[in-house]
C-alpha cells in the first residue's frame, strides 16, 4: 500500500488527524534523559540528485567535526535500496512514508498491515529515535506549492521529533510561493502554523523565502546561505570509512560545461526548450570551445541525451554518460571555462569553485543567488520570451571575459565565507540548550528563574566563585530549552551592544514625567537609603489593600543559601527591608507566585535584569497579566558578588566577633550618601567607608553586570534612584524618579500629596547617574571581552584599577591583603596628585 498514492487529500487528512495524538505522546516522553542521546538523523537528502548528495555529504561532514563522538545516520526515501552504505562513515535507514506514519503512532500499524517492505527496520529505528539528539533537514525545498507534497513529508518528521522530543532543525531552504488548491492550501496553512513553531531554528536562502514564511511562522526564522556554497572543502575521512577511489575526468582545455534539467521541459514545450541549447551549442562551437554535457541529476540523464542528439557527428560535443558522485563532478567542473547550468545545486557548487555559471532557470532562486556574485546579468528566465540576440551577446560576453568574472566571482565568495556565519554553528548539544550555556558564557545573575520554570526539577543552584550558578542534572534534563527561554544573561551579545543605548533617549522611552523628591514621612526618609519614595509608595498601596503584596528585598547576613525576593503582605513589615543592597537577588518566589495567582495583584521592586526575566517568562507562559503587575525599578550600576560579604567578614570578624548584621548603606552616622554599616553580635557597631565599597565593586561585580547599559530601568513603570544633582542632593537623602507609564503615572499622581516633589530634567538625572561614563565603560569592557588591547589614554580615562580587577574577578576571598593594599596606594597616589596642585 502506498500513500503517496492515497491522494493529495487524505495524506494531509491523516496529518491533521495524528496532530493531538501527538500531542499527547510527546508530554509523555518528556521525563527522557538527554544524557546518553548519541544520535544524530538527518534527512532530507538523496543519492540520484547531485545536490541534494552534497548537501548530505557537507552536513555529514560539518556534523562530525562538532560532534566527532555521534553516530550519524542518513534516512533516504526512494533511493535507499540502491545506496551500499558499507564504506560511509554513517548509516543509511529507509524512511518511506508508511514507515513515519507508523513511528508517529502505533496505532498506525492497522492502516498499513498489507505493507512490510520495511518492516523489519521498524524496531531499530524506533530505538534510534529515542536515543537521538537532533534531526537536519536538508531537504532545501519543500514548502512550495511547486513540489506538490513534499511539505508534508517534512511536516511528518517534524510530528516525530515532537513525538520523541528531538530537537529539529531545518537548514537553508527556498520557500514558496504557496498557490494550492482552497482545500490543500487550507491544509497546508493548518498543519504548517501548527507545527513549524517547534523546529529550534529555520533558515531561509532567499528575501522571498522570508516573506512566504512570514505568512506561516517567524519564530527562530533567519537568511542564511545554501550550506554547499558555506563548506569550503570536504573532509572525506568524515564521509568515507576507506578513501574512495575516485574518477578522475580529463576534460580539455577551452571548455564549457552543459548541465541541464528535467524539470525545465515542464516549463517550455521541449522543442523551444532543444532549439534554445542547440543555439547556445552553435554559438560555442563557433567560438573554438569544446562542449562537455553532463547530468547532474539521474533524471536529467535522457534530457542530456535529446540535446546531445541535436549536434550529431560534432566531435566537440561529448556526453558525460557515466554516473560520476559529487565529487567526482567537481574535478569535472571545475576544469571548465564557465558551465551553461539549470540545476541549481550545478550553479552553487561552480560558484564554491570559482567558474562563472551562465544560468537558463526559471526560480526567484537562482535570481538571489546570482546577484551575491554580481553575475544576475547572465540570468535567463525561460518563462518570458528571450530575446535570442541578447542571449548570444551575453554568451560572447562571458565567452570573452570568463577570466575576470572568475575574479568578480572569488571576491564574492570570499565575502560569503569570511562574513555570514554557518548554519552548523546554531547546532546545539544538550550543554547548549539549557542554563550550562549561561554558566559557560558567565552571563548568570542568579536570578534562579531557570530553577523556578524547569518541568522536571533538573536546576539546583550552587555557590561557585561567590554567586549561585545552576547546575544540572543532565540524566534529568529533557533538552525542552524551557530555562534558556526565561534566561535574562543567555541572550548578551556584548560585541553587538552601542555605545549609545547607554543613552536612554526621552522620546524613545517615552518617559511621562521626571521628578526630584522625597517622601513627607521622617521615620521611613531616615531608614531609607535616599528620599523613601519607594518604601512610602508601596506601604500606601498595601495599606489601600489595592494589591495583594509587594516583592522586596530582606537582607541582614548571608547564610550561604541563596537570597530571594520576598512576599510582603502587611505594610509594617516595609521598614525592615527599606535600603540598598546591592548582590544577586532570586526571583525564584515571585515567578511561582506569579503562575499559581496569576488572578492577584502585586507589586515587584527590582533591578532591570530582574524585570527583563519576568517579562520573558510572562511571554513564556502567555500570561497577559501586565495590569496586575506593578514594576517598581531601581536604577542599578552593578551586583556584587557574595564574596564581597567573605571579604569583610575576613576583614572584620574575629573568633569572639561575629557579623550579625550587614547594611550596604546607612544614613545613621554621616546622613547621605551613607557608608556600610556593620553590627556584631557583641553589639558593637563598624563604619566602612563608601569609597572604600566603591573602589571594591570592581574585584566583586558580577560579568554580566559589566556589559549592561539599562542603569535607569526602563522596563519598569516607575524607576527610583538617588538624587546626585547638583544643588539638589542633602544629607536627609532625596530620590529622582522616572515615571515611564500611563499605570505608573496614575499610581503616582494619587500619593502625590505624600511627597515633596519638583518637576526635573530627564537629561540632568542621566548625567548626575554618570550615564555618559557608563558609555565609556561599557566600551572598556568590550574590549576586555575582545582580549584588544587599550592604548594608555583609556586606560587614565578609565582608571587603572578596572585593569587589575579584571584579574582579581571574583577572588576576593584569596586576595583581601591585596584589595586592601591597592586600594591605599590609591589613595596616597590621590593625596600626592592634591598635594601638588596645591604646592604648584
Amino acid at each position: 500500500m502506498n500513500i503517496k498514492r492515497i491522494g493529495q487529500i487524505v495524506l494531509p487528512l491523516l496529518l491533521i488527524i495524528e496532530t493531538p495524538i501527538n500531542k499527547i505522546l510527546s508530554k509523555r516522553n518528556l521525563k527522557v534523559g538527554f544524557r546518553e542521546r548519541q544520535n544524530i538523523l538527518i534527512v532530507g537528502g538523496s543519492f540520484f540528485n547531485k545536490g541534494a548528495q552534497a548537501m548530505s555529504f557537507t552536513a555529514v561532514d560539518q556534523i562530525k567535526r562538532r560532534f566527532p563522538k555521534k553516530s550519524i545516520y542518513l534516512l533516504l526515501d526512494s533511493d535507499y535500496n540502491d545506496v551500499d552504505d558499507n564504506n560511509f562513515a554513517f548509516r543509511t535507514l529507509p524512511w518511506t512514508y508508511e514507515l513515519r506514519f507508523k513511528l508517529l503512532n502505533p496505532l498506525n500499524s492497522h492502516l498499513f498491515k498489507f505493507y512490510s517492505k520495511y518492516r523489519k527496520h521498524e524496531n531499530s529505528i524506533t530505538k534510534i529515535l529515542k536515543n537521538t539528539l537532533m534531526i537536519i533537514d536538508v531537504s532545501g525545498y519543500s514548502f512550495s506549492s511547486e513540489m506538490g507534497q513534499t511539505w508534508v513529508a517534512s511536516i511528518l518528521d517534524i510530528m516525530i521529533a515532537e513525538r520523541y522530543q528531538i530537537d529539529y532543525y531545518i537548514f537553508p531552504q527556498s520557500i514558496g510561493p504557496f498557490n494550492f488548491s482552497l482545500l490543500n492550501r487550507l491544509f497546508f496553512f493548518t498543519l504548517t502554523r501548527s507545527f513549524l513553531t517547534y523546529p529550534q531554528e529555520i533558515f531561509v536562502r532567499e528575501d522571498d523565502g522570508l516573506k512566504f514564511m512570514a505568512q506561516i511562522s517567524n519564530k527562530h526564522l533567519s537568511k542564511s546561505y545554501d550550506i554547499v556554497l558555506k563548506n569550503k572543502e570536504y573532509d572525506l575521512r568524515n564521509i568515507y570509512k576507506r578513501l574512495p577511489d575516485l574518477r578522475k575526468v580529463h576534460i580539455n582545455s577551452n571548455s564549457v560545461g552543459i548541465i541541464p534539467n528535467n524539470k525545465i521541459s515542464m516549463r517550455i514545450k521541449e522543442d523551444e526548450f532543444l532549439n534554445l541549447y542547440s543555439k547556445v551549442i552553435n554559438s560555442l562551437i563557433k567560438s573554438g570551445k569544446y562542449i562537455y554535457i553532463l547530468a547532474h541529476s539521474s533524471e536529467d540523464f535522457k534530457i542530456c541525451e535529446k540535446i546531445k542528439h541535436t549536434v550529431i557527428d560534432n566531435d566537440k560535443v561529448i556526453f558525460l554518460k557515466d554516473n560520476y558522485n559529487v565529487f567526482e563532478l567537481e574535478n569535472i567542473i571545475k576544469q571548465f571555462d564557465f558551465v551553461i547550468a539549470s540545476r541549481y545545486h550545478s550553479i552553487v557548487n561552480s560558484y564554491r569553485l570559482e567558474v562563472p555559471s551562465f544560468v537558463i532557470g526559471w526560480a526567484h532562486k537562482y535570481k538571489e543567488l546570482m546577484d551575491a556574485f554580481n553575475q544576475f546579468e547572465y540570468y535567463f528566465d525561460i518563462r518570458q520570451k528571450i530575446d535570442t540576440r541578447e542571449l548570444e551577446n551575453k554568451l560572447e560576453k562571458m565567452t570573452r571575459d570568463f577570466a575576470l568574472e572568475k575574479n568578480i566571482i572569488s571576491a564574492n565568495l570570499t565575502n560569503i565565507l569570511n562574513n555570514s556565519q554557518s548554519c552548523f554553528d546554531s547546532l546545539h548539544d544538550i550543554k547548549d540548550k539549557n542554563v550550562i550555556k549561561t554558566k559557560q558564557l558567565d552571563f548568570c545573575l542568579s536570578c534562579e528563574a531557570c530553577v523556578a520554570v524547569c518541568p522536571v526539577n533538573a536546576i539546583k543552584m550552587k555557590l561557585e566563585k561567590g554567586q549561585f550558578l545552576p547546575e544540572v542534572n543532565l540524566g534529568l534534563c529533557t533538552n525542552c530549552g524551557i530555562c534558556l527561554s526565561v534566561c535574562p544573561g543567555v541572550d548578551l551579545n556584548p560585541l553587538k551592544i552601542s555605545k549609545n543605548e547607554t543613552y536612554l533617549d526621552y522620546e524613545k522611552q517615552k518617559i511621562r514625567a521626571c521628578y526630584t523628591t522625597y517622601s513627607k514621612n521622617e521615620l521611613i526618609r531616615k531608614n531609607s537609603t535616599s528620599g523613601g519614595v519607594v518604601t512610602n509608595l508601596i506601604y500606601e498601596l498595601l495599606k489601600s489593600k489595592e494589591y495583594d503584596g509587594a516583592f522586596v528585598l530582606k537582607f541582614k547576613d548571608f547564610d550561604g543559601e541563596p537570597v530571594r525576593l520576598d512576599l510582603i503582605n502587611n505594610p509594617d513589615d516595609l521598614i525592615s527591608s527599606a535600603g540598598s543592597k546591592y548582590l544577586p537577588a532570586s526571583i525564584f518566589y515571585i515567578l511561582k507566585k506569579i503562575k499559581k495567582y496569576p488572578s492577584k495583584k502585586y507589586i515587584i521592586v527590582g533591578t532591570p535584569c530582574q524585570f527583563h526575566s519576568i517579562k520573558k517568562f510572562l511571554s513564556h507562559k502567555n500570561l497577559d497579566i501586565k495590569e496586575n503587575l506593578l514594576f517598581l525599578g531601581l536604577f542599578c550600576d552593578g551586583t556584587l558578588n557574595f564574596n564581597f560579604i567573605y571579604y569583610i567578614k575576613q576583614l572584620y570578624e574575629t573568633k569572639n566577633s561575629k557579623i550579625q548584621e550587614f547594611q550596604y548603606r546607612s544614613k545613621e552616622k554621616y546622613g547621605w550618601p551613607g557608608h556600610s554599616k556593620i553590627e556584631f553580635n557583641t553589639g558593637r557597631k563598624s563604619i566602612l567607608k563608601r569609597d572604600f565599597r566603591i573602589f571594591c565593586k570592581r574585584y566583586f561585580i558580577l560579568n554580566r553586570c559589566l556589559y549592561c547599559y539599562d542603569k535607569l530601568n526602563n522596563l519598569s513603570d516607575i524607576s527610583f534612584g538617588d538624587c546626585y544633582i547638583a544643588g539638589k542632593a542633602n544629607k536627609d537623602g532625596n530620590s529622582n524618579i522616572i515615571i515611564r507609564t500611563k499605570r505608573g503615572e496614575q499610581t503616582f499622581n494619587k500619593y502625590s500629596h505624600l511627597f515633596y516633589s519638583e518637576t526635573e530634567d530627564f537629561k540632568k538625572i542621566a548625567k548626575s547617574q554618570n550615564v555618559p561614563l557608563k558609555a565609556k565603560k561599557l566600551e572598556y569592557n568590550k574590549s576586555l571581552y575582545q582580549k584588544k588591547r587599550i592604548g594608555m589614554k583609556d586606560f587614565l580615562l578609565i582608571n587603572s584599577k578596572m585593569i587589575l580587577a579584571k584579574f582579581f574577578l571574583r577572588r576576593g576571598q584569596k586576595y583581601s591583603s591585596f584589595i586592601s593594599f591597592h586600594f591605599y596606594i590609591i589613595k596616597l597616589y590621590k593625596y600626592l596628585i592634591s598635594y601638588l596642585k596645591i604646592r604648584k
